[in-house]
């Protein structure tokens, strides 16, 4: 989102200074979600599924490191 925001704005500043037409961009619509961990367990909701709370949402959502691993792969 950082970067779309930011290009927006450099789009902006183009288009105020030397007049070259905006290509703003807007962000994609997401569904609300939220996971969040507590103890051995994990609180998630996502429009679909609504909300729960189980080790097997910790598992689902954070595996078992908190997604540490994951973030690194990327």
């Amino acid at each position: 989102m950082g970067t779309r925001a930011a290009d927006n704005i450099f789009q902006q500043m183009l288009s105020e200074q030397y007049g070259i037409p905006t290509d703003v961009k807007d962000w994609p619509k997401y569904p609300p979600m939220i996971g969040l961990a507590v103890g051995k367990k994990a609180v998630v909701y996502d429009p679909e599924g609504g909300a729960k709370c189980s080790e097997e949402a910790m598992k689902i959502y954070f595996g078992e490191d908190l997604a540490f691993q994951r973030k690194c792969r990327s």
